[in-house]
């Protein structure tokens, strides 16, 4: 028995010294899928799809026109604004018109007309002054009566009230060209307005018919099926269309949990095993992390971005959305004893 003994302790001390003293690179595992290597075509606009002009597998141009949506209904409305828009110019031009004549000629001649008034008026006022004042002096002589001389100072009164009533009319004639002239401004600030409200709707609609056309984000191919079907559709803006593949997938857009989000730094390497990719026989893909979310995204955790600098051969291409999980080397070195304390834990040891 003692050698039996002699024999088990010397193996647990040999698993105890190989738990506290072998050193391993510390690993974070990070679930996710192969992303980058298809761009999506998004609606400009929301609507209603009315020609699709590709088909599966066409390469395209970038900006190459993909589909086009239903115009129909916005450029009855962008005519429609058209007109509204011409009639209130249209308007405004007889505002200004009309603004015109006051000035240049129905005012000058009621001022003329007016001035006349008055000036006969004065006239009037003038001569029935020297008449009372002669009435006056043969009234003093006893050569008139004293009717004849009142008669003379009642017509000098008269006189004077009708020049005071000319110079009035001139006055509120006046007043009656600046009020209609104000009117007639306004008027014209009013119609100003609609216009250039009429103006921007009409050209927000002429954009919207503009921007009716799906185009390609890149050089690449079409990819999906059923793209006939899509003709009569409803689209939301911003929404995807159609996508094009641009080339094999270039990144692995993981998840990390809060302990490994506090140990992942962009620069670190990582190796990929995909879950549909035989990586036990093609190898496993490499690459860098490029990016950590500062956020927590959802419930899943945060987003980590690792950018592809190796892709091995295989039967068949790598295709967008292969899932796997990426092992990121965060560049610390830990017992094998400290991992498995974590493990068992589910807590990073101290």
């Amino acid at each position: 028995m003692r050698p039996l003994l002699f024999l088990v302790a010397a193996l647990a001390l040999c698993a105890g010294a190989v738990l506290l003293f072998w050193r391993v690179d510390r690993v974070v595992v990070s679930p996710g899928k192969l992303a980058g290597g298809t761009v999506q075509a998004c609606a400009p606009r929301d609507g209603v799809v009315a020609a699709v002009l590709v088909r599966a597998g066409q390469a395209v141009r970038d900006r190459e026109v993909l589909l086009r949506l239903d115009t129909r209904e916005l450029e009855a409305e962008a005519a429609s604004g058209r007109a509204r828009l011409e009639g209130l110019r249209g308007e405004r031009e007889a505002r200004i018109a009309e603004r015109r004549r006051l000035v240049e000629s129905v005012h000058p001649r009621e001022r003329e007309e007016a001035a006349a008034v008055l000036e006969r008026a004065r006239v009037e006022e003038e001569r029935a002054d020297i008449e009372a004042t002669a009435a006056r002096r043969l009234g003093e002589q006893g050569i008139v009566g004293r009717i004849e001389v009142r008669k003379a100072e009642l017509d000098l009164q008269l006189a004077t009230m009708a020049r005071s009533r000319a110079a009035e009319a001139i006055a509120l004639l006046e007043a009656q060209h600046e009020a209609a002239l104000e009117a007639l401004d306004a008027e014209g600030r009013r119609l100003d307005g609609e216009i250039e409200a009429e103006r921007i709707a009409w050209e927000a609609s002429m954009s919207r018919v503009a921007a009716s056309e799906v185009r390609a984000p890149a050089d690449g191919t079409v990819e999906g099926d059923g793209l006939a079907d899509l003709v009569g559709s409803a689209v939301r803006e911003g929404a995807g269309v159609l996508r094009v593949h641009r080339e094999a997938p270039g990144r692995f857009e993981g998840t990390l949990a809060d302990a490994g989000r506090a140990s992942v730094r962009a620069g670190q390497p990582a190796t990929i095993r995909l879950e549909g990719f035989p990586w036990l026989i093609h190898g496993t893909l490499h690459g860098t992390v490029e990016r950590v979310a500062e956020r927590r995204q959802d419930a899943g955790g945060f987003t980590v971005e690792i950018g592809l600098s190796a892709r091995p051969g295989g039967p068949g291409p790598l295709q967008e959305g292969m899932s796997g999980s990426a092992r990121i080397r965060v560049g610390e070195r830990v017992s094998l004893g400290r991992l498995l304390l974590e493990r068992v834990t589910g807590q990073a040891a101290p």
